[in-house]
């Protein structure tokens, strides 16, 4: 994934604006100074369990990378991780936005709920009609 976004920074001509860091999450953020300045986190983390990874489409299931798609739980333990990352890097304000699979929205959602230091949660649906994104903000206060 770094090498396609190196490539595509450097195909739009903005490398020089951006450091690319790999790590467990928020782990490479840790020591640059960066609690509570971030504006934005969006991911689109695996949430696919492994009773789900069975039924998925042969052209999903047999062509994207397991690692992208695939979690050892119920498919939010990602998505636990990120929002409680978040609460460290967002500043006040900041936007939250989390792709997630379907029937995993308003659990995902009830996981923001009980976070004081989020706004309520909004559910948006994709194309095909599906909840596919769970949308917060951090409380500005």
């Amino acid at each position: 994934a770094l090498k396609v976004a190196k490539e595509n920074a450097k195909r739009n001509e903005v490398s020089h604006q951006i450091e690319f860091l790999c790590g467990d999450l928020f782990a490479p953020l840790k020591n640059k100074d960066l609690q509570g300045k971030i504006d934005c986190v969006v991911s689109n983390p695996p949430y696919v369990s492994q009773d789900e990874f069975e039924r998925l489409p042969r052209e999903v299931r047999d062509f994207e990378p397991i690692l992208a798609l695939k979690t050892e739980e119920e498919g939010t333990s990602f998505h636990r991780r990120i929002i409680e990352g978040a609460l460290t890097f967002l500043k006040k304000g900041g936007l939250l936005a989390l792709e997630v699979g379907l029937g995993q929205a308003n659990k995902v959602a009830d996981l923001i709920r009980n976070k004081k230091e989020l706004e309520s949660p909004a559910i948006k649906k994709d194309l095909g009609g599906i909840e596919r994104m769970v949308i917060t903000f951090r409380i500005v206060r």
